[in-house]
């Protein structure tokens, strides 16, 4: 019977050891809800989503931005070739093949401010777009923990309900023992005292018997209780 008690206590301090280390895991304010932090990622993939367009937008402005300065330059470059317009076959003077130089130069210069302007604002979207993946990563890890403590928790709470009912129990159980003792004291007392009387002596010996049996009983039950 003692060592029934002492299993029962052991448990109890591994469980109140599980609860000190969970609390420490938690800290001192409550567990959020992990229904805000679902909400939260949900607000966060929609924002990254929404930086990855946005990049992939940059990525063509940038890319018609190139194509329109090739262009610009190939033209640049025939220009400076011909001699004879191809469609009136007039002369091409020097005049005029400064004024479109100068004036695509102009445009490829304007060209060559919009790509940088827009290569700033992509790389700076894609700086935002990874710490937006990082804190995302973070929410996730932290919704997982929070999702284990909770579980944690209701079984630790489950398993101390139980403790506690065998515990009671248990306690019903050995005032039911010390009564079958003391009866058993009284039963052999009285045999003592009747060992003459045989038919007597019988049967209280008889009784004395049965309520062995019933301590032994409750000595069963007690160590299924643990189990």
């Amino acid at each position: 019977k003692q060592n029934i008690s002492k299993t029962n206590e052991e448990q109890i301090l591994k469980i109140k050891s599980e609860l000190a280390n969970l609390q420490k895991e938690v800290g001192e304010e409550e567990i959020p809800n992990t229904e805000f932090l679902k909400s939260d990622l949900i607000k966060r993939t929609q924002k990254i989503e929404l930086i990855e367009c946005q990049i992939q937008d940059f990525s063509k402005i940038i890319s018609a931005l190139e194509v329109k300065k090739q262009t610009s330059e190939e033209l640049k470059e025939k220009i400076s070739k011909i001699d004879q317009c191809p469609i009136c076959l007039q002369e091409v003077k020097d005049e005029h093949k400064m004024f479109i130089s100068s004036r695509e130069d102009e445009g490829i210069f304007n060209i060559q401010k919009q790509v940088t302007d827009s290569n700033i604002k992509k790389e700076e979207l894609e700086k935002e777009l990874e710490l937006l993946k990082q804190g995302l990563e973070k929410v996730r890890k932290k919704e997982s923990e929070l999702s284990l403590i909770k579980v944690k928790l209701v079984h630790i709470d489950e398993k101390t309900k139980n403790l506690n009912r065998l515990r009671k129990e248990n306690e019903i159980l050995e005032e039911n023992v010390l009564e079958i003792n003391k009866k058993i004291k009284e039963v052999n007392s009285q045999i003592e005292t009747l060992k003459d009387g045989e038919e007597k002596y019988n049967l209280i010996k008889k009784e004395r018997d049965e309520l062995n049996q019933k301590e032994r009983s409750i000595e069963i039950q007690q160590a299924e209780l643990i189990r």
